[in-house]
């Protein structure tokens, strides 16, 4: 299906190519035959070709090393490091803060932190009386999605404001964010 697509048109990206149970395929076709597949859940589609295009550049930093080879893996740890502040950035931005208080809130957790972090504030939430609806386990953000009470929530924000929380990097009321093109 892939191949198919690049021959029909001559455009780089292609915003959903297909789509299994719910996640899109999108794709961007790189100049060589190389193809940079990305597989998600949202429909952020802006920013979904600003990480391929941020990708590609540094695909193409990396690829101009003459001891790369072309059809070998990347494993460059800075490459990754890029790769990954990219993901953060474009695929999952953050809102402008809200002025009023919610009581659905995102957590983001740091970079650092591990799966038995998460699940110690996730089980101190519902212990609060809150509901935890999604998790975020990804390599390039691990977090949460919750209903919890506005007290927990205010000393919860209070900890992680200016990075002082060891391992939370963010909270942010949750709210509805739609685009239109």
């Amino acid at each position: 299906m892939l191949e198919d697509r690049q021959y029909i048109d001559n455009a780089m990206y292609f915003k959903a190519i297909d789509q299994v149970n719910d996640w899109i395929v999108s794709l961007f076709l790189v100049p060589g035959d190389v193809k940079l597949i990305l597989l998600h859940q949202h429909k952020h589609e802006e920013g979904i070709r600003l990480f391929f295009t941020e990708a590609w550049e540094l695909w193409l930093k990396i690829i101009m090393n003459p001891f790369q080879e072309i059809d070998k893996p990347i494993q460059s740890s800075s490459f990754d490091t890029r790769i990954r502040a990219s993901a953060r950035k474009h695929l999952y931005p953050r809102s402008q803060p809200t002025p009023t208080m919610s009581s659905s809130y995102m957590v983001i957790f740091k970079s650092n932190a591990t799966k038995a972090d998460v699940d110690d504030i996730v089980n101190d939430v519902t212990t609060q009386g809150g509901t935890v609806r999604q998790r975020y386990d990804a390599e390039f953000l691990r977090g949460f999605a919750a209903a919890m009470p506005s007290a927990y929530a205010q000393r919860l924000l209070a900890a992680t404001k200016d990075g002082q929380h060891p391992t939370i990097e963010y909270m942010e009321a949750d709210q509805s964010v739609s685009t239109s093109t």
